[in-house]
């Protein structure tokens, strides 16, 4: 049923954040059972990879989720993880889709421009691809805002672990 596999995904999600990759793995087998397969169930897996540095599987199954559906995210994660593993002209490749989709997307532009530089890109066409990264980058200030929210804060502090907790009170 919808409603199991939903409950089965949700707890692969979970062993994802926790780093229990073989357990998120079969959540995930069970829910595809269910649903046959699908562009998030794949999506989820690259992550479950990702987040344990496994980067080759990661590209193994954001591609297949990029093949099922077009999706700026897909292809966001798709380009980092092909970077990681020093694949230059997959990660261009799946950038340039990805700004197909979104054209402002700072990560996708900082995997163009490393990867055109990787792949040794004429002067003009890396110093284009930097300006434009340059010019959508992340403000560089917001992380060191974010700690002195966290160190200041029991709320901040806890809403940035992987998974709160939160202390139910007796009345």
């Amino acid at each position: 049923s919808q409603d199991k596999a939903r409950v089965l995904f949700s707890l692969g999600l979970v062993s994802s954040r926790q780093g229990r990759v073989q357990d998120a793995m079969d959540y995930f087998a069970q829910t595809e059972k269910l649903v046959g397969e699908h562009p998030a169930i794949h999506y989820a897996r690259g992550q479950v990879h990702q987040r344990t540095f496994h980067n080759e599987d990661a590209v193994k199954w954001y591609a297949k989720a990029a093949a099922l559906q077009s999706d700026d995210r897909i292809y966001r994660q798709l380009a980092i993880s092909s970077g990681s593993i020093m694949n230059a002209k997959d990660a261009l490749e799946a950038a340039h889709k990805g700004l197909e989709i979104e054209p402002r997307d700072p990560h996708l532009l900082r995997s163009q421009m490393l990867a055109l530089r990787k792949l040794e890109a004429s002067g003009p066409v890396k110093e284009a691809a930097k300006a434009a990264f340059m010019s959508f980058k992340r403000d560089e200030e917001s992380a060191a805002i974010r700690d002195k929210c966290t160190d200041a804060s029991d709320v901040c502090r806890r809403e940035r672990l992987p998974i709160p907790v939160f202390k139910l009170r007796d009345k």
